[in-house]
């Protein structure tokens, strides 16, 4: 395969806190999400910065996972139904990402529960570092995972903190 075989297409919708949520579709899946105030050349090359790719503008590659983000600001879905072309740096990472993809819309984890349901409850601060490099947030939902007092902590995203507990407001999980 050359490094041209594989494209990822960049469609995107909007949410009011953040602007634009852009997702970047590959033939095996959704591959990234990301968000802000980028027009779709800054976001598609954002994308292409994450996986080193070519990408494309095109709405129609990307219209289910669109359509199912729309679902969710619109408070009508809570889990997604889209294939993942998940592309992570370690094992630790994949099986972190596959926990906190399975955490219930308002409900909460902490970096220290996920990282005890993995079994190794000393790896809180390993569990952050992966969810920092989360390539899907939303889709898998980092935002669900927060410090150990119960603090908005820990979010990479555009807007960090505030998109985080924005995200967790939207899903009617209780915030202290």
């Amino acid at each position: 395969m050359t490094a041209f075989d594989e494209q990822i297409a960049v469609g995107w919708t909007e949410w009011e806190p953040v602007g634009r949520v852009y997702v970047g579709a590959g033939w095996k899946g959704v591959m990234a999400v990301t968000m802000g105030p980028y027009d779709p050349s800054e976001a598609a090359t954002l994308i292409w910065s994450m996986f080193h790719i070519p990408t494309m503008i095109d709405d129609r590659a990307t219209s289910d996972a669109v359509h199912q983000l729309d679902e969710y600001f619109r408070g009508q879905r809570w889990e997604f139904d889209l294939p993942l072309d998940l592309r992570t740096e370690t094992p630790f990472q994949r099986m972190v990402l596959q926990f906190v993809q399975r955490i219930p819309a308002g409900q909460t984890k902490t970096y220290g529960q996920v990282a005890a349901a993995l079994g190794d409850p000393e790896r809180a601060i390993a569990v952050g570092q992966a969810l920092a490099i989360n390539p899907l947030p939303i889709l898998i939902p980092c935002h669900r995972v927060i410090g150990a007092d119960r603090a908005m902590v820990g979010y990479s995203g555009y807007g960090g903190v505030e998109t985080k507990a924005a995200l967790l407001r939207h899903e009617g999980a209780l915030l202290i």
